[in-house]
């Protein structure tokens, strides 16, 4: 998946500098649309003479807001997905790229489920198509090395730091 960044140059700074940094950003936010607010007021009740200055003074502050905003953001090393700068574009709730991947991950792992449990019925059925047809000790000696095999497979996934296929027991049915 691809990503951009949201604030160029990362300072490297702890969680903690980041935290500060992301409260920091949505304060200058929070007063930024605040003074956004103010001044919609301002315009749909203008008066020439009596808002005119308050407008400009309003106005005249947004630089500012934008600014120290800019500033903390240029702090933060955040990498966001190219397709919730895309939902954002679109007017959508960026929350909803996060329920839409949710809905994609839930179906393809319904499906490699559904994958496993045809490879584990077709291997049953295969091993059973072996013991009728190979002389016992043939049998017992691939059990044997079907067994060998599975258990260096755990333990090479064991070794990777990926015992996910071991901890479900996949990596031993899938040899």
């Amino acid at each position: 998946m691809a990503s951009g960044s949201v604030a160029g140059g990362g300072s490297g700074a702890s969680d903690g500098g980041n935290e500060e940094n992301f409260k920091g950003l949505e304060k200058c936010l929070e007063e930024a649309v605040e003074v956004f607010r103010r001044i919609g007021i301002i315009v749909s009740d203008f008066q020439p003479n009596a808002s005119q200055e308050t407008l400009y003074t309003q106005i005249n502050s947004v630089p500012d807001y934008l600014q120290n905003a800019n500033t903390y953001a240029s702090k933060l090393d955040v990498d966001i997905p190219v397709e919730v700068l895309e939902y954002v574009d679109q007017g959508l709730n960026p929350d909803l790229f996060t329920k839409h991947l949710f809905e994609k991950t839930v179906r393809e792992n319904e499906q490699v489920k559904g994958e496993m449990k045809t490879l584990d019925s077709f291997r049953a059925e295969l091993e059973a198509e072996f013991a009728a047809v190979l002389p016992a000790e043939e049998m017992a000696a691939f059990r044997k090395a079907r067994s060998a095999a599975a258990e260096a497979a755990i333990r090479e996934d064991n070794e990777d730091g990926n015992a996910g296929g071991a901890e479900d027991g996949a990596g031993a049915k899938g040899i």
